[in-house]
């Protein structure tokens, strides 16, 4: 019971962060712009963007060693 309230949880970070993302691109693109220079200018942005790309694709091995499951669903980022 406790994995089906966290997963839902996740799930709902994640759904609600994507319908920011869909709406902040839709009705401001320029604020990706913006983000865009602070990603450039920042250590912390710059930081935050290439742990978020880099952990999403070395998870899926941290976990498999961690398991030892050799299961494709095993390898989905994020789960």
């Amino acid at each position: 019971a406790l994995k089906l309230f966290f997963g839902l949880i996740a799930t709902l970070v994640v759904g609600y962060a994507g319908y920011e993302t869909i709406l902040t691109t839709v009705t401001t693109p320029g604020e990706w712009n913006d983000f865009l220079l602070l990603v450039k200018n920042d250590r912390t942005y710059l930081a935050f963007a290439v742990d978020l790309v880099l952990f999403s694709f070395i998870q899926s091995f941290l976990l498999e060693g961690m398991n030892g499951s050799k299961h494709a669903s095993d390898k989905i980022p994020f789960v």
